[in-house]
């Protein structure tokens, strides 16, 4: 019987990126999928645009919002911590159009028992979590759930 991965790993990327970034993704695929491998995550994909409009808004546009972050965004209005710099809103890009959130070329969302409790990359206090921090923590048994 094959053990059950301890955490649930979204990989979020962005599509059509410069080859360098491309070859960054796919060695974190790659190393998602090792741990997979080894009974200790159970990855997914996601692929997000790098602009997406704030859930919530008039535009209707804002229902394309992958799920993913709606639930990043109630979490740290819910927790009380920021997603900036990583995601962040900007104008839109006309005057007089709406906000726009950014998204990273590169995010781990971890769950334990289905709650996101890890998140890479991101900010919190004066320590700033990387998308690598996130892979050798999940490698090396480290605390990977740095949201609890």
């Amino acid at each position: 019987m094959t053990p059950r991965p301890g955490y649930e790993v979204q990989v979020c990327l962005r599509p059509f990126t410069p080859q360098d970034v491309q070859q960054r993704q796919q060695e974190v695929i790659g190393r998602i999928e090792a741990l997979a491998a080894d009974g200790i995550v159970d990855p997914t994909v996601v692929w997000w645009s790098p602009r997406v409009c704030p859930p919530g808004t008039d535009n209707p546009l804002s229902a394309g919002c992958p799920d993913v972050v709606h639930e990043l965004l109630d979490l740290a209005d819910r927790d009380g911590f920021s997603l900036e710099p990583f995601i962040r809103k900007v104008g839109g890009v006309h005057p007089g159009t709406d906000d726009s959130l950014v998204l990273p070329v590169i995010c781990l969302v971890v769950r334990h028992g289905g709650a996101i409790g890890g998140l890479y990359p991101v900010a919190l206090d004066d320590t700033k979590f990387t998308v690598e921090d996130g892979l050798q923590a999940l490698e090396t048994g480290g605390g990977v759930l740095n949201l609890a």
